[in-house]
């Protein structure tokens, strides 16, 4: 073999060798990619967690409410299945928000400032917003109070959730508050206050 032959067998081997080794990267970056996009996939795909959930439910707080100074306080959490309602107040701002979310995040937040009133009484909080934009009644209870319960136009009552001072009445369902008859009840069962949700023109 003369030594042009030889070169250019030399040079054809390098070139199979280099083709073998740039398809062999190519294919584990392939690998690596479709292994990220499957993550990326999974992750989308679970359900969101408590902490993912509050994380977000914190960052909209701040989004939805950049001028209020006070840090929020997560006060409870209202479960109905998958779904969710987390309260937070700002005893600085006199602010309470709702955040509610599902088992793939957070769907809508909502804040109000917190009207209150005489303690014997059920102060309900942005009332018409409430109704008209959340869906959702938002008060502070009178004191003495055990429950806080709604009774809907569509014939459904519903309880709602507490922490002896501000409540939450909501629903997974299309069933309206509007014109809703509230009752907030004694730990034995008498009737403390009453109220009625507002009724706006759709």
């Amino acid at each position: 073999m003369s030594p042009d032959q030889q070169r250019r067998s030399l040079n054809t081997r390098w070139r199979i060798v280099a083709a073998t080794v740039i398809g062999a990267a190519l294919l584990t970056g392939a690998g690596v990619h479709s292994r990220r996009e499957g993550y990326a996939a999974e992750a989308a795909a679970r359900p969101a967690t408590d902490a993912e959930i509050a994380a977000e439910c914190q960052e909209r707080y701040t989004d939805l409410n950049p001028h209020l100074v006070g840090e929020p306080v997560e006060r409870f959490v209202a479960r109905d299945g998958d779904a969710q309602a987390r309260v937070y107040v700002s005893e600085p701002d006199n602010w309470m928000i709702v955040c509610r979310s599902d088992s793939l995040g957070v769907r809508v937040a909502a804040g109000t400032r917190m009207e209150r009133g005489t303690k014997d009484r059920i102060d309900l909080f942005g009332a018409e917003d409430s109704v008209l934009k959340g869906n959702l009644l938002l008060g502070g209870l009178p004191k003495g109070s055990a429950t806080i319960q709604a009774a809907l136009a569509s014939g459904r009552v519903i309880t709602g959730s507490h922490d002896s001072d501000v409540f939450v009445i909501w629903t997974t369902t299309e069933d309206s508050f509007r014109g809703a008859q509230l009752t907030a009840t004694g730990a034995d069962g008498s009737v403390i206050a009453t109220a009625v949700a507002p009724s706006p023109e759709p």
